[in-house]
């Protein structure tokens, strides 16, 4: 029952943001929290009067997620990674699915009855996360 009734209250939570496209900085600046897409760079001019009000996808989600889930990053090879996991978490019997970076989108799935997410998470999601926890994180080589 609990964990209904935690399922219950993260699709309320998600339902309450509202998404804004072309917003001036002085709309941004009543909003206090901004949630920026996921290849949306957090250092652009537009957002430097609201920076300490940025937050993104991946903090809901570590908020709201009840399944463990592997998170993967680094500058070349996360897709590769995080689709190979996928298959073979799948193949040894673990119901699990591929999200974040890789064009699906976590909140889409936050609910998901699966074993394990496997995320793949850009530079500009976890400059903008808050701590969290995983079952495993993987940082792949970092070139500039």
């Amino acid at each position: 029952m609990l964990e209904e009734n935690k399922a219950c209250a993260n699709i309320d939570l998600l339902r309450n943001i509202k998404v804004f496209h072309e917003m001036t900085e002085t709309q941004l600046g009543t909003y206090a929290t901004i949630y920026l897409s996921p290849g949306v760079n957090p250092h652009s001019p537009r957002y430097a009067a609201v920076k300490n009000k940025l937050s993104n996808d991946l903090n809901i989600f570590t908020r709201t997620c009840t399944k463990p889930f592997v998170a993967i990053t680094g500058s070349n090879g996360k897709s590769t990674l995080v689709h190979l996991l996928e298959a073979a978490l799948r193949a040894a019997g673990y119901r699990t699915i591929a999200i974040g970076n890789n064009g699906v989108p976590m909140l889409d799935h936050v609910d998901d009855d699966v074993d394990y997410f496997i995320l793949e998470l850009s530079s500009y999601q976890l400059e903008l996360a808050k701590p969290f926890l995983c079952e495993v994180a993987y940082v792949s080589n970092i070139s500039q």
